[in-house]
């Protein structure tokens, strides 16, 4: 490749860099003027500051824990929302036992011979239907902070969205619970799927939740069975949705209400946001540190999930592999999907291979493969050097640095050892990448079925760019794994490393 046109892949990276800094930086809140039926964070946060305005912890229990459950019921009642408490004495399975008190709201009335009666949300469906969307949020906060982030936002976010669909008419009614006692152990999410008065007709549950004070609102977990649901999510503005993120969670020993709702067999959306994650669980978790423009993007996708879910049944469907561009809209598709396209592109490659020198297709597909080693030596190497006066800490607040230079040793592997094969044929060498790509596509769909869209989307980028010129075949598979790895840069390490480092739930 000629320096020119280094310098334009170089540049087409960068643009894909920073659209994806600028779009994780989540939406632009929007005013108190917002029409009604939209999300506005300036209402919201009027609600925030209201609810927490003390700013002291108040977990499960706790007198400050009362005050803010009656200002969060006062609310849904100003609203004109039905509302009522579960109070009920409940353990979980460490066992951890209180007693909690979630708050039920509905706008919409009791199936007939039915009633709100001591203390308990009776009848949530209405005549002729049978289901219901569920908005969940927690409203305690652990011991050690007053929690306004976690998960203050998103109790005000869910107020603003009872606001915006109040008179709103859906096939499932839109019904809204805010659980206690989330922090020790789901307690609240026990006691609502223990009783199957208040929990027997859940539709659909979307959950919001928070691992930190700041960014994008993430679209992290799902129910299984989930195209469906990724279906309805696709009418969220700015999705941020990955089923790499499904596929990690479900490996890490965290739990979130979603847990419980799942094991339930409920359908499940959970988002979450995970920025600033340094003052999560601190007595920083207040008003002076929260973002906006989070609560915008919760607020957001909390409604658009929540009246798509509304609006539609939802059958019985495969799981989904799924991912975001830039957050302008998800791809899905099925995940026995997978297997059968990189099948048609690897045998599309194969025949364009014709009148390549094997020599140069087995240098590109070495290649890919020495990429990936030298770039993991340089980045343990990386990695011993940014701990090593670390004190043998697990998890560092700021890596931004040590996670930049650890990218970099890809990039500057991937192109010494290009370099190294400067004089062999450049068709023959892609053709040696394409191959690579696919075979890793064929592993990780077999494996781990979820994060297979990293490996084939640039793998059929590679099999269209063939028989394009020297600079396409570089632009576009170049430009296709950017757009699905640069994001994970940015998040991987605080969603991994810090979910990683706690023993249960954190």
């Amino acid at each position: 490749m000629r320096r020119g046109q280094f310098v334009l892949v170089v540049a087409a990276l960068v643009l894909v860099l920073a659209a994806v800094a600028i779009r994780l930086a989540g939406p632009h809140p929007e005013p108190s003027s917002t029409p009604p039926g939209d999300f506005s964070a300036a209402r919201a946060r009027s609600v925030l500051d209201e609810l927490l305005r003390e700013q002291v912890p108040h977990p499960v229990g706790s007198p400050a824990n009362q005050v803010v459950r009656d200002r969060i019921v006062s609310r849904f009642r100003a609203l004109g929302y039905e509302t009522a408490i579960q109070r009920t004495f409940v353990c979980n399975a460490r066992p951890t036992c209180a007693t909690v008190e979630n708050i039920m709201a509905r706008a919409f009335p009791a199936a007939a011979g039915e009633k709100v009666a001591e203390g308990r949300m009776r009848g949530t469906a209405t005549p002729g239907d049978d289901t219901v969307v569920y908005v969940v949020a927690h409203y305690d906060s652990v011991p050690s902070g007053p929690g306004t982030s976690d998960d203050g936002i998103s109790v005000a976010a869910l107020l603003e969205v009872a606001r915006a669909v109040k008179g709103e008419q859906f096939k499932h009614p839109i019904a809204f619970l805010i659980t206690d006692g989330e922090e020790p152990g789901l307690l609240g999410a026990e006691a609502f799927v223990a009783d199957r008065q208040v929990s027997g007709d859940v539709h659909a549950i979307v959950n919001v939740e928070n691992r930190g004070t700041s960014g994008a609102s993430f679209l992290f977990e799902t129910s299984r069975g989930n195209g469906e649901l990724i279906s309805a999510a696709r009418a969220i503005k700015r999705p941020f949705a990955s089923s790499l993120f499904y596929t990690i969670y479900d490996q890490l020993p965290n739990d979130t209400d979603a847990t419980v709702f799942k094991r339930a067999g409920m359908r499940v959306l959970n988002f979450a946001a995970i920025g600033g994650v340094a003052f999560y669980h601190t007595p920083l978790d207040n008003l002076a540190n929260v973002d906006d423009r989070t609560l915008q993007h919760h607020g957001d996708n909390a409604l658009a999930a929540a009246r798509a879910l509304a609006r539609r049944d939802l059958g019985t469907s495969p799981n989904a592999v799924y991912f975001d561009i830039l957050g302008f809209g998800i791809v899905q598709w099925p995940q026995p999907w997978t297997l059968p396209i990189v099948g048609v592109s690897f045998v599309v490659l194969l025949v364009l291979m014709r009148g390549s020198r094997l020599r140069d297709v087995l240098l590109g597909f070495l290649l890919f493969i020495g990429s990936v080693v030298a770039a993991a030596i340089m980045g343990i190497g990386l990695s011993w050097l940014a701990s090593w006066r670390s004190g043998g800490a697990t998890w560092v607040a700021y890596p931004q640095a040590a996670v930049a230079a650890m990218w970099l040793s890809g990039i500057v592997a991937a192109t010494f050892i290009r370099w190294l094969m400067r004089n062999a044929d450049s068709r023959a060498i892609f053709i040696g990448l394409g191959m690579a790509w696919h075979i890793a596509t064929i592993a990780a769909a077999l494996l781990l079925p979820g994060i297979s869209h990293l490996f084939l989307v640039p793998a059929v980028a590679c099999t269209l760019s063939v028989r394009a010129n020297e600079l396409t075949r570089a632009l576009v598979p170049a430009i296709a794994a950017a757009i699905l790895f640069v994001p994970i840069g940015f998040v991987l390490y605080t969603g991994w490393a810090r979910r990683a480092s706690c023993r249960s739930h954190c």
